[in-house]
């Protein structure tokens, strides 16, 4: 079985973009920063901010990683 997936790595991001350790998890991007790309969203969380989403938000961004 054969799958395409935007490449990782893939990291949590709050509202401000790029910071490696956000306050709080609001989506999952791509962490494209060294090659001049833009980050992409791979997913947005919406609702409250809590303790499950912040799980949620790391296998998530772990998936690329989990697939290799």
């Amino acid at each position: 079985m054969k799958t395409a997936h935007t490449p990782g790595p893939w990291i949590q991001a709050g509202p401000s973009h790029g910071d490696r350790l956000p306050r709080f998890t609001d989506e999952i991007v791509t962490d494209h920063d060294d090659d001049g790309d833009s980050p992409q969203t791979i997913c947005v969380f919406n609702g409250c901010l809590d303790d499950e989403n912040e799980a949620n938000a790391a296998l998530i961004a772990a998936a690329p990683d989990l697939l290799e």
